[in-house]
Order: structure tokens, then C-alpha cells, then sequence
């Protein structure tokens, strides 16, 4: 486990692999978001970190969140059905699944959905990713890690959480609602993606226009609420890495009768 307390050094790096207007502006605007305030520490660590090697993994990451457009959220009350559902979905065409912390035996869901689709990581063209969400802690983080997430979502944005994740090279994905946050994440933060959570009641479609006006290099992961209707609006946004769902897809009611074949055809409409 990794328990320090160091700056892993990844913003500066990945802002100027993926994001290089931002990094510009940002050695002038933001340097007092990183290591308490000493602008001489954030460029030391901007020139430690802003190697492609130290970043490569998180842009492949992000790229493979965008290859798969939909990450389904897996929040259920039963391990073995979450187990279930998810495999239904990524029959149905999903390439990216998010266990919840707080389903029981979130880790050893992650462990069997990785070694279910083995022959899909081997894919060159369309793997699938298997992270966690609502990971709130430091043992979140870690269990995850244990068990080869690949991402780690949460509903809020914490720089330990993120530096954390990273050290391990699990792409964290912080989540926010304001413009506030979604910058905080971003730039304060270390987040590479930042999940706009609950985006329907935020404003939807809407709110992650506008956020595009100020913040163009920020990419977002639109979660809650997401309507079928509105998944091309979405992806065919700039700033959008991918969208995620949940009940769109796992609904309630095949869930409780074990209709996976319902499931598996809900998914292939996403």
C-alpha cells in the first residue's frame, strides 16, 4: 500500500502532454494551487513531471475512456448480481464499468469482471476498462488498486484521493458541480478528468456548454441523470471524455428478476 504524503508531481505533466494552452496559462495563474502555495515548487515539479513517460499511462487512460463513451455504474445490494449485471452489459456492448465502493465485495467484483473479459484486455482495439466509484478514502484507494482498477471515481474532489491514485497509475476522476469545482479538481487537484456530478441537475447538456466556454482543456465525465436522448449531444461535445449510466441500463426491475438478457439489450442501445 502507499501511504505517503509526498506530491506525486502528476498536474504539471499531464496538463502539458494533454492540455499544453492550459499549462501555459496555468504556470502563471495556478501556481498557488500546488505545494502550499510556492510557485517555485510548482515549476520544479512541472520540469520533474513534464516527461511523456511520467504521463503516458493517464493519457492512455483518458483515451480509453473516450473509446468507450459509456461507463456504467454498478451499484447494487448483492455481490453476485452486480457480478451478473455487469457481464450482461459489457455482452451488450459496454467497454467501461464502474463498481461502487459501497456494493459488497466491490474488490473482488473488479477481480472477476477482469478476469471474465481477460481476452478482452488483450484487445488492441476495444478493452475493457474495470474501476471503482465512490472511492471516499484512503482503503477505497487502495483495495482498488489491489484489485487492478483501472479508474477510481468519486462524488467529490480530494487531492489525497487523487494523489493517491495516481501513484498507483489509476486514473482518478474527481467529481464536482460548480464551475468552482470543476476547476478546483482540475488545476488544484491533479484531476486529468473530472466527473460533473449530478450532471441533470446541474443543468445538463446546458451547464457542460458553458463550462466549455471558460474551460476548454478541462475534460469532463458527465454522470446522474443522462437520458438515451441525449448521449450524442453529449459526446459530441469537445470537452466530454465520456458519460456515465447506470439505471439506464441496470434497471431496477430486471435486476430483481435476474433478466440479464434485458440488460445485455438495454446496453446495446448505448
Amino acid at each position: 500500500m502507499i501511504s505517503g504524503t509526498g506530491w506525486l508531481g502528476f498536474v504539471p505533466g499531464e496538463m502539458i502532454l494533454l492540455f499544453p494552452r492550459l499549462a501555459r496559462r496555468s504556470r502563471r495563474k495556478l501556481g498557488f494551487c500546488i505545494d502550499g502555495g510556492r510557485k517555485d515548487g510548482y515549476f520544479s515539479m512541472m520540469m520533474a513531471a513534464g516527461t511523456r513517460g511520467a504521463s503516458a499511462w493517464a493519457a492512455k487512460r483518458v483515451q480509453d475512456l473516450r473509446d468507450a463513451g459509456v461507463v456504467l455504474c454498478i451499484r447494487v445490494d448483492d455481490e453476485i448480481t452486480a457480478r451478473r449485471a455487469a457481464l450482461a452489459a459489457i455482452r451488450g456492448g459496454i467497454r467501461a464499468v464502474e463498481v461502487t465502493m459501497t456494493t459488497p465485495g466491490a474488490s473482488r467484483i473488479v477481480r472477476h469482471l477482469l478476469r471474465e473479459t481477460r481476452g478482452d484486455q488483450d484487445s488492441e482495439h476495444s478493452p475493457v476498462l474495470v474501476g471503482v466509484g465512490t472511492a471516499l478514502t484512503a482503503d477505497d484507494v487502495n483495495r482498488a488498486a489491489d484489485a487492478g482498477a483501472s479508474f477510481a471515481f468519486s462524488p467529490v474532489a480530494d487531492p489525497e484521493i487523487v494523489r493517491l491514485a495516481h501513484a498507483y497509475e489509476m486514473l482518478a476522476v474527481p467529481g464536482a458541480a460548480t464551475p468552482s469545482e470543476i476547476h478546483h479538481a482540475f488545476a488544484c487537484c491533479g484531476a486529468a478528468v473530472v466527473k460533473v456530478y449530478p450532471a441533470a441537475l446541474v443543468g445538463g447538456i446546458d451547464f457542460v456548454r458553458a463550462i466549455y466556454g471558460p474551460f476548454p482543456d478541462i475534460p469532463l465525465l458527465p454522470t446522474s441523470g443522462i437520458d438515451l436522448s441525449d448521449l450524442t449531444q453529449y459526446l459530441e461535445m469537445p470537452n466530454v471524455v465520456a458519460v456515465g449510466a447506470s439505471k439506464q441500463i441496470v434497471s431496477a426491475d430486471a435486476v430483481r428478476s435476474e433478466n440479464w438478457d434485458h440488460i445485455t439489450e438495454a446496453a446495446k442501445q448505448w
